[in-house]
């Protein structure tokens, strides 16, 4: 399979997890992600949970996406947000 070749049909909606620190700072950059990649469609979605201490928070974000460059894009987006430990 070729670098631009994939299992995953587009356009499609398509859910992230993005999991860091607890705290409103994390949820806005996600947000301004979103908004600044706004080619990737409106986010169908952001679903939080936190964790049993409180001390971390997921989320999961579900937008649709028309490419697999958008897709990656997004995924380097929430990456590189300060606080943000992992994305899935």
């Amino acid at each position: 399979m070729s670098n631009e070749e994939t299992l995953i049909e587009f356009p499609c909606s398509f859910p992230i997890k993005v999991m860091g620190h607890s705290g409103p700072e994390i949820r806005e950059a996600i947000e301004r992600a979103i908004a600044k990649k706004a080619g990737t469609g409106l986010p169908a979605d952001i679903q939080t949970r936190p964790s049993r201490t409180g001390k971390y928070m997921a989320y999961t974000v579900t937008c649709t996406y028309h490419s697999k460059v958008e897709l990656d894009a997004m995924y380097q987006a929430f990456t590189s947000i300060d606080g943000v430990n992992i994305v899935l």
